[in-house]
């Protein structure tokens, strides 16, 4: 009985997994279409046209697919002064929560990899910075347009971690890249995370449950006056802040403790 019972459940999650599947291509295909649209309007603009596209995108796929994301804390939008966001990466559904809360006046960062993918390549290429981490041009032009977009009033959205986290541990090690660009232009730090999401979407399989995931924005940390020789130290002090979050708040972590 308990065997049937298992593999009833097997089967429905399967048959969710495969719905939602679905339901983010044919919405996405929706999305890739108002990004064409949108993307002959040039400059700020333009970049908060296609983001309101995917933030309608991602709420939509949440509610359709029996998601909800619970904000909790500060709000950060549009009127809010701009600075590098940071967010934990650790789950395929990291696509739909960032820009679920994010403002529509934002850029990723993203691998430069990405470009490569039909039409996902095309709807990253009209909002994202990209960048070659291997190829030092590439990482010296991502830095200067970042800061261009900073300093237009732009937030910069990134995963310090750099790809995803396969691992058992609330974090990877973090890149740089976040804070180098933070200091430079004397803009603070932004943690935002989210908790339960490896609950939805566990780490070594492509099934995803209904639930919730919360959120929250940490309080910035300023970087005023610091110096590139800096780095390390802020460094340290983001990754710990978001770390201890994550081990109080998230259940799959809060074993590690």
């Amino acid at each position: 009985m308990i065997l049937i019972v298992y593999l009833f459940m097997a089967i429905l999650k399967g048959i969710y997994s495969l719905y939602i599947a679905i339901l983010w291509f044919s919405m996405g295909f929706w999305a890739f279409l108002w990004a064409i649209l949108v993307s002959l309007i040039r400059g700020e603009k333009g970049l908060s046209a296609i983001v309101m596209g995917y933030k309608i995108f991602a709420r939509c796929w949440c509610f359709m697919s029996g998601i909800r994301i619970r904000m909790k804390g500060l709000k950060i939008t549009n009127k809010t002064p701009p600075g590098i966001v940071v967010s934990n990466h650790g789950s395929i559904l990291d696509m739909m929560t960032a820009p679920y809360v994010l403002p529509t006046k934002v850029s990723p960062l993203a691998k430069a990899e990405i470009k490569k993918i039909p039409m996902i390549g095309f709807m990253f290429k009209a909002v994202s910075v990209f960048v070659d981490r291997k190829d030092a041009e590439s990482r010296k032009k991502s830095m200067e347009e970042m800061k261009r977009k900073l300093n237009n009033g732009v937030f910069i959205f990134m995963f310090p971690e750099g790809t995803r986290n396969r691992t058992q541990n609330p974090l990877k090690e973090f890149y740089d890249g976040a804070f180098k660009i933070a200091i430079a232009v004397q803009r603070p730090i932004m943690p935002l995370i989210f908790v339960n999401v490896r609950k939805l979407a566990p780490m070594g399989t492509i099934l995803v449950q209904p639930g919730k995931i919360y959120g929250e924005f940490l309080e910035p940390i300023p970087t005023t006056g610091l110096t590139e020789e800096d780095v390390p130290m802020l460094k340290e002090k983001v990754y710990n802040i978001m770390y201890n979050y994550i081990i109080d708040n998230d259940p799959f972590f809060k074993s590690k403790k």
